[in-house]
C-alpha cells in the first residue's frame, strides 16, 4: 500500500567468461606477418533485493528480487598484422581487425524487455616507424576503431522499478506502446585517431613526446550524473574532439638517484552535441528543453594532467616523493562554474626497507 522508506539494497552480478585467443606469427625475408582471433562468450546475471526497510509488507520473502535479468555477449574477431621493415631503419606496419558481436538481455523478470543486438567493425590501423640515429626515432600512426555502447547504454534494467524504459525507437499499436528492439537510440562509437611522436633514449636517460589529434563520431561521454549505485550516466556526443600533447621522460642523476616525469596538455571539446535539461515541474508533467553544447569542454577532462617522482634506491633501502598536478575541469557539460573541480596537487612518499633474511 506504500513505498518502502530507508531501504538499504543489495545489488548483485555473477559474471561468467570464456575466449580463446590464438595467434600466428610468421616471419618471412622483410618483416613479421601475424594472423589472430579472438572469440569470446560472456554471460552475466543481475538481481536486487531489499536487504532492509521500513514499511516492508509482513511475511516477505527475503530473497525477494524486484528485478532480475540476464546480460550476455558473443565476440567473435580475426585480424591480420603485418610489421615490414624495407630497410634497418624504417619499420612500416599494417594492420585490420574485423569484429562480430551480438549484444544484449534475455530472461528479464516482470517485464520482459529482451533483446540482442549485432555489430559489426572494420578496425583499420597503419604506422611508420623511422629510425633517425641510434638514440633517436620518429613515428606517425593513423587508426580508425569503433565500439559498440554499454549495455546501460542501451537498457538500464536494473532501474526499471525506478521507470526506466528500453532506449529504442518506438511506436503505438492499438493503444499499447511498442519498442524496436532492432532499432537503439545508443550509437557505437567511432575514432579517427592520428599521432605524430618522437623518442629519445640512451644509457641514463630517455625522453618521449607525443601529438595526438583524436576526431569522434557518437563519443559516450558522462553527462555529470550518476545513477542509483553512484556510477556515471553516459551517452553520446554526436562530434567530439581531443587534442593533446604528452610528454614522459627519466634521467638518472646518480647511480642511486633518478627522476621521471610526464605531463599532459590537451583539449577535449564537445563539437555537436546538445542534452534535455529540466526547466520546470508542473502538476503530472515535467518540461525539458535542448540545450547546444557546441564548443564547451567534455565533463571530466582535465586540460593538464603531471606527474613527477624523485626515486633514491640503494639495497636494503628505497625512497621515493611523488608529486601530482591535475587542472581544472568541469564535472558536466553545461561549463557551469558551480560544477568545476578546482586544480589541486597531491604529494606522497614511500619508504622501504627490505629486511634481512630471518634464518
Amino acid at each position: 500500500s506504500q513505498n518502502p522508506t530507508n531501504t538499504l539494497v543489495r545489488a548483485f552480478v555473477g559474471n561468467n567468461q570464456w575466449g580463446w585467443l590464438p595467434n600466428i606469427e610468421i616471419e618471412h625475408a622483410d618483416g613479421l606477418l601475424s594472423l589472430g582471433a579472438e572469440v569470446r562468450v560472456h554471460r552475466s546475471i543481475h538481481w536486487g533485493k531489499i536487504q532492509f526497510a521500513e514499511e516492508l509488507p509482513q511475511n516477505i520473502d527475503p530473497d525477494y528480487h524486484f528485478y532480475e535479468y540476464n546480460g550476455k555477449k558473443n565476440m567473435y574477431s580475426f585480424y591480420v598484422h603485418e610489421l615490414f621493415r624495407p630497410n634497418e631503419n624504417i619499420s612500416l606496419m599494417a594492420d585490420v581487425q574485423f569484429v562480430k558481436i551480438n549484444y544484449g538481455i534475455a530472461n528479464e523478470k516482470y517485464l520482459g524487455n529482451n533483446f540482442n543486438l549485432p555489430y559489426l567493425f572494420i578496425n583499420p590501423k597503419l604506422g611508420i616507424n623511422y629510425n633517425i640515429d641510434s638514440e633517436w626515432n620518429g613515428y606517425f600512426s593513423l587508426a580508425y576503431t569503433s565500439r559498440e555502447p554499454r549495455l546501460k547504454n542501451l537498457y538500464a534494467a536494473e532501474y526499471s522499478f525506478f521507470g526506466e524504459m528500453p532506449l529504442f525507437e518506438t511506436q503505438t499499436v492499438n493503444g499499447v506502446l511498442v519498442y524496436n528492439f532492432a532499432k537503439p537510440l545508443a550509437k557505437p562509437e567511432q575514432l579517427l585517431d592520428l599521432e605524430l611522436g618522437l623518442n629519445y633514449s640512451r644509457a641514463n636517460a630517455r625522453m618521449s613526446v607525443n601529438l595526438y589529434w583524436m576526431e569522434f563520431t557518437n563519443e559516450i561521454v558522462e553527462n555529470g550524473q550518476v545513477d542509483f549505485f553512484g556510477q556515471p550516466i553516459t551517452g553520446n556526443a554526436k562530434r567530439t574532439r581531443h587534442l593533446g600533447f604528452e610528454f614522459d621522460g627519466a634521467v638518472k642523476l646518480f647511480s642511486s638517484l633518478s627522476v621521471n616525469g610526464n605531463f599532459t596538455i590537451s583539449q577535449n571539446k564537445l563539437i555537436k552535441h546538445s542534452e534535455y535539461t529540466e526547466i520546470m515541474e508542473t502538476v503530472g508533467d515535467k518540461i525539458f528543453v535542448s540545450q547546444i553544447l557546441d564548443s564547451n569542454p567534455i565533463g571530466g577532462f582535465p586540460s593538464l594532467l603531471g606527474n613527477v617522482r624523485l626515486a633514491y634506491i640503494k639495497a636494503p633501502l628505497s625512497f621515493s616523493i611523488v608529486l601530482k598536478y591535475v587542472g581544472s575541469f568541469y564535472t558536466d557539460n553545461f561549463k557551469n562554474t558551480r560544477n568545476q573541480n578546482d586544480a589541486y596537487t597531491v604529494v606522497s612518499t614511500e619508504v622501504l626497507y627490505n629486511l634481512p633474511r630471518m634464518y
